[in-house]
Formats: C-alpha cells, structure tokens, sequence
C-alpha cells in the first residue's frame, strides 16, 4: 500500500465518520422523542433484557458508556448502582443525555458526560487513567447499537482491552439485522 493510498483511506474514513456524526447532531431531537426516558419497546423488551443478563451490573463498578446517545444506557447502569461516564461524539445527543439523567432525577456524582470520537485514537487513549495497563480503569464498557455508524473500529480494538479490568465485561451490540456482528467480551483470568 501506498503512501497514497493511506491518506485516501484516513480521509474516506475522516469523511464518514464526520458524515455519521453530522447525521446524528441532525436527528438528536428526533431520535431522543423516538426513545424517550425508557426507551421504545425494541429497548425495553429486546435489548434491555439482554443488556441485564450480559451485563449484569452491581453497584459500586464504575462503566463507561460509548455512544451514549439520549443516555438509555447510562441512566440504566447508574440505576443499578454504578458510576458511568457517558460519552458520544454528538453535542446535542449528549446535552439531551444530560437533561434526560437530570430530570429522572440521577445525580450527577453518579453519571458524567464528555464528547468523545470512538474512531480519534488519542481521545480514547485519554480515558485511560492509570499506569496499570494490565488492570484497566472500568469494569464495564458498553456500546449499544452503535457499530454501524463508526467509520472505523480499529482504535477501539487497541484501546478497549487497556481500558477494561481483568474480571471486567464489554458488550457492544448492534442491530442484528446490520451486517456488524455483535460482540460481546470479557477479559477474565
């Protein structure tokens, strides 16, 4: 491959994935009145019950929330107990993740927000916050249904093993109907 070929491939997936995100910060409003504070009935009655059984979160773990999105999840995890990191390369998805947590009255020690681009390498390097490379900061890393809209994985596949403790869980699930496969993980011993 080409030096050329290279730059062509880094700006097709710069340009779809700015593509991905601008289509998100258009729908926000549309996507949080479609989901609401409890979901639709897809979430409550097809990924919810998923999420609790892969998941299974107890209360004192500490999740981050990649594409946050209205904050379902989030909310979901600090319900149980948790403290989240939400993130989401939206602004506006996040301002209404914001107001959703803060009118179902979760307190804001228990989930934060911070914009982050899951394909920008250097961001999801800074989630990282301990030297310990073998034992990461979280016990769960969630992403629900987003795949599909991340121009590339290759980031997050160098960065989620060093973000996640040895005992802890990953799941990021998509649509079954998509093309992306799910993928559910656990480091374990």
């Amino acid at each position: 491959m080409t030096t050329q070929d290279v730059n062509t491939a880094t700006m097709t997936i710069s340009s779809l994935n700015k593509q991905s995100v601008s289509a998100w910060e258009t729908n926000a409003v549309y996507w949080d009145s479609a989901m609401g504070h409890t979901g639709n009935s897809y979430f409550r009655d097809l990924e919810l019950p998923a999420l609790e059984k892969l998941v299974d979160p107890k209360a004192g773990e500490n999740a981050v929330d990649l594409a946050t999105g209205n904050g379902l999840v989030a909310r979901w995890l600090a319900a149980k107990g948790c403290t989240v990191l939400a993130t989401d390369a939206s602004l506006p998805l996040l301002d209404i993740a914001r107001k959703r947590t803060a009118e179902g009255g979760v307190s804001e020690d228990r989930v934060s927000f911070r914009q982050l681009d899951v394909t920008d390498a250097k961001a999801l390097n800074d989630l990282i916050k301990g030297d310990d490379a073998e034992n990461g900061d979280y016990d769960i890393i969630t992403m629900n249904m987003a795949l599909m809209d991340i121009a590339t994985v290759d980031p997050l596949a160098q960065v989620l093993p060093r973000l996640l403790r040895k005992s802890g869980r990953q799941i990021r699930r998509n649509d079954p109907s998509s093309s992306v496969q799910q993928s559910i993980g656990c480091k374990g011993h």
